[in-house]
């Protein structure tokens, strides 16, 4: 199985309508920690040995050019480390640890230094004070 799931992977959404009316827009905004936390092996009680990899979406109804870096980064690499190695959560909170925003930070790091727009994952102040944010 290539597992997709709506509820979380798909990154366009949460941007607000298009149009007056009708269904045009799936809120609320989902943050790269809800795309982080989510399992749906688990919600869908799948075996985690028969998914194969998994696909995050991003439609281009509200995307340009101009917007697109920005929705994409870092969500689809908070996307690609769950997909990947499944770390565990602490299930009682859905904390996340901090090695995981230092890590998905530097990567978001070598992003912008290769000229891609990539939204920030936490104020600058707390990459540069480690163990003083979370």
């Amino acid at each position: 199985v290539i597992i997709s799931h709506v509820d979380a992977w798909y990154l366009d959404c949460g941007f607000g309508r298009w149009r007056e009316t009708g269904d045009a827009a799936c809120d609320p905004y989902r943050p790269w920690q809800t795309v982080y936390n989510h399992r749906p092996w688990q919600q869908l009680h799948l075996n985690k040995k028969q998914i194969l990899g998994g696909e995050a979406c991003l439609w281009s109804e509200q995307v340009d050019e101009g917007s697109l870096d920005a929705r994409l980064w870092p969500r689809a690499a908070a996307f690609a480390e769950r997909v990947w190695s499944d770390p565990q959560l602490d299930m009682s909170t859905f904390a996340i640890q901090e090695d995981v925003y230092t890590r998905l930070n530097t990567h978001r790091d070598r992003l912008v230094a290769r000229g891609l727009s990539a939204e920030a994952l936490w104020p600058v102040w707390c990459a540069q004070n480690p163990g003083m944010c979370l």
